[in-house]
């Protein structure tokens, strides 16, 4: 049975690829590069196989142009980049999740590859989340629930909080097709994820799934005040665990109420720290994954090159920058940081366009508001972290990429079929 559902794919031996790649994205950093390697060069040699100009998503658009300017965008920052250590390295994180977003939306995969793509999101980061529930409650030195290959907790949150919003939209949408084992699994899927985010003690990924469940509970009851009274209760059930059982972001808030800067917290020193990479190198930045590579000497010579008096008390390094807005002005300065918001907008734009009407399939609905959710993690936990990179961009380029393949195979349904 099995072995026939992979046969009813377009391209079996790819999309196989493919959802192995989903599957080891949370769980194990080789097999994750590895696979992803390999299903580029299957998805180029099925393309050229099956007639490029006809089986490779239609015309040249919009989004194709954006994509090369993005990846081309690396190549000229990480000429002109202020600092030399690693910016050639770090374009290839760009490359991952670029071109992993650009073949789905040039895959032409039909209904069947886009259901099973969030189906394979669930289950991967169900059996991440369980691996690192077991892992949490034997001593540790990490603070929260990291999943293995994503890392620290508030990155493993973020692609916790992703999840919850891709889960909650397929299982919303498809709600009245479903057999009952399957919406007890899904609902069962929802519930791990609610006890990892409460025991991660992250407030932006707990504040953002909040209003994930919130958000797709108000679009949904378009369609049924049923989903809309169900989402209520399971929202107002997670704010009471949240508030009596998450410890660690109690914790966190009475540490912030002492802190010199309570909104900030220890994010300040860091995000000044940004500022003045910024500064010092306004339209290329330091260069992409130089944040780390910046030492105390440097800064106080670029805050004393312009005049200022240097508090090393102010100014902290770190690995990243803890926003996604600072982290990009830092490393890839203004031009980095324009395309990046461009990014952004466009998809807000086509979600926009696309907004699901009562008569939408639930395929429809289950990729906007995957995609719509990972729009909403990415800009609103960006704020304090820094989205966009490693696992959870994989994750959120994943997402897009399934609205916009969709969409374009339901713009050229004759390409599609070819």
């Amino acid at each position: 049975m099995l072995s026939a559902l992979f046969r009813s794919f377009r391209y079996p031996a790819e999309f196989t690829l493919l959802l192995a790649l989903i599957f080891f994205v949370p769980l194990f950093e080789v097999p994750k590069n590895l696979l992803l390697a390999v299903y580029a060069i299957t998805w180029v040699a099925n393309r050229y196989r099956a007639g490029w100009k006809a089986n490779c998503g239609g015309r040249w658009d919009g989004w194709d142009t954006l994509f090369l300017i993005w990846l081309a965008s690396a190549y000229v920052l990480a000429s002109f980049a202020g600092l030399r250590k690693n910016e050639w390295r770090g374009i290839g994180d760009l490359w991952r999740y670029v071109s992993l977003v650009w073949m789905l939306k040039r895959s032409g995969y039909g209904d069947r590859e886009w259901r099973a793509i969030y189906a394979g999101v669930a289950v991967s980061t169900l059996v991440a989340t369980l691996w690192g529930l077991a892992a949490w409650t034997v001593p540790h030195k990490y603070a929260g629930i990291e999943l293995h290959s994503v890392g620290h907790v508030n990155h493993s949150a973020t692609y916790i909080a992703i999840s919850i919003g891709a889960v909650l939209s397929g299982l919303v949408a498809y709600w009245p097709r479903l057999a009952m084992r399957t919406r007890v699994a899904g609902l069962l899927t929802l519930f791990v994820f609610a006890v990892a985010i409460v025991l991660a003690g992250s407030r932006a990924a707990t504040l953002v799934s909040l209003v994930i469940i919130v958000f797709i509970g108000a679009l949904w009851s378009r369609r049924s005040k049923a989903v809309l009274l169900a989402i209520a209760l399971a929202l107002a059930v997670f704010a009471t665990s949240i508030e009596t059982f998450d410890k660690d972001m109690h914790r966190k808030n009475e540490l912030a109420k002492t802190s010199p800067n309570p909104m900030l917290n220890e994010r300040y020193p860091v995000w000044h720290q940004a500022i003045a990479a910024w500064r010092a190198h306004p339209w290329f930045g330091v260069g992409l994954d130089n944040f780390y590579e910046i030492d105390a000497e440097t800064v106080k010579r670029w805050v004393e090159e312009r005049g200022d008096t240097y508090d090393a008390a102010a100014y902290a390094g770190s690995s990243h920058a803890h926003s996604l807005y600072l982290m990009t002005l830092a490393e890839r300065g203004i031009i980095g940081l324009a395309v990046v918001l461009i990014v952004l907008t466009g998809w807000g734009v086509s979600l926009l366009r696309g907004w699901p009407r009562q008569t939408d399939s639930p395929l429809h609905w289950m990729v906007w508001g995957g995609a719509a959710s990972a729009l909403i993690v990415t800009v609103a936990i960006g704020v304090v972290n820094t989205t966009l990179h490693h696992e959870h961009g994989l994750l959120a380029m994943l997402l897009l990429g399934a609205w916009l393949g969709f969409r374009q195979v339901r713009a050229a349904p004759d390409a599609a079929a070819a």
